[in-house]
């Protein structure tokens, strides 16, 4: 089960296109017949910033507050949403900061393979 967490700093008015940009776990494994399960956690530093969840053409989570916990997501209650991929699919998760400072977001994978 792979998982991987990201620490990104999200400037002042600005938008992340994807905290997961070069990371391998971005990529659903391309394995033909294979299922995958994907956990999204993710926590902020403060209020204010959104994001959005894209795997494939799908968007299992559409703009929505980040929770201002300012921790290492921690499961369950961190969980923003699971949902299902397919292979070679991949993930996106796109943030924003309408704020005045910069803020840290911190968000986890974790894919796991369900057949």
């Amino acid at each position: 089960m792979p998982a991987q967490a990201v620490n990104t700093t999200v400037g002042i008015g600005a938008t992340v296109a994807n905290i997961f940009a070069g990371s391998r776990i971005r990529l659903i494994p391309n394995i033909p017949g294979a299922q995958f399960q994907v956990t999204y956690l993710s926590t902020g530093a403060a209020a204010g910033m959104t994001e959005e969840v894209f795997v494939g053409a799908a968007n299992p989570v559409e703009s929505s507050p980040v929770s201002q916990i300012n921790r290492f997501p921690q499961s369950p209650e961190d969980v923003v949403s699971t949902f299902g991929a397919n292979p070679g699919e991949e993930i996106t998760v796109r943030v924003v900061n309408p704020t005045a400072g910069a803020l840290v977001h911190t968000g986890k994978l974790v894919v796991t393979r369900t057949r």
